[in-house]
């Protein structure tokens, strides 16, 4: 495996840590907090090709500890910790990558989830895009399964379709059986 330089940079309010790799951004790792219990954990996005956001769930969902989600992200970049580069792990065994289709799966699933809730809510696209702070656009592709929302901006639309509880339960179901876990 090649070394690269990255670097961990985090946000002044501390909610986020990008991960710069060769002097441009390659991810990000999102703190997510439980309102209730003040239960904490990090989700990661990673930057696609074409320069997109993709989020990426975490092994442990939303409560992902910071380091657990920070070698998480390495892995799906493809640099991986350090003590993973001097081992030379082969790419095909780095733990924690969906098999192909996996993710295309969890990606229509969320889709499909978000049409089907904003269908029960009776909000047309234009509508659910203005209560949550986005373009119409991009309501459309989420339901097209063509992006995923960042996870603020899931969490938001669930809220908003008063969805939240159900669905989020829904989706981590999902992410386990994608990861081979029981949900």
């Amino acid at each position: 495996m090649t070394k690269q330089r990255y670097a961990w940079v985090p946000s002044e309010a501390g909610d986020e840590i990008t991960l710069i790799v060769d002097g441009k951004r390659a991810g990000a790792l999102i703190l997510w907090e439980d309102k209730e219990d003040r239960s904490q954990g990090w989700t990661c996005v990673a930057v696609t090709e074409d320069g997109d956001d993709r989020e990426l769930m975490t092994p442990d969902a939303f409560w992902t500890p910071l380091e657990k989600a920070q070698r998480f992200l390495l892995d799906a970049v493809g640099l991986g910790t350090a003590d993973e580069q001097a081992s030379e792990t082969p790419p095909a065994q780095v733990a924690n990558r969906l098999e192909p289709g996996r993710e295309v799966a969890l990606t229509c699933s969320i889709a499909a989830m978000l049409r089907r809730e904003r269908g029960r809510s009776g909000m047309s696209q234009q509508d659910l895009a203005r209560a949550v702070g986005v373009r119409t656009d991009s309501v459309k592709d989420w339901e097209a399964a063509l992006r995923q929302p960042r996870l603020a901006q899931l969490l938001d639309v669930l809220s908003v379709l008063g969805a939240l509880p159900r669905a989020m339960h829904e989706i981590l179901a999902e992410n386990a059986k994608n990861w081979g876990e029981a949900a």
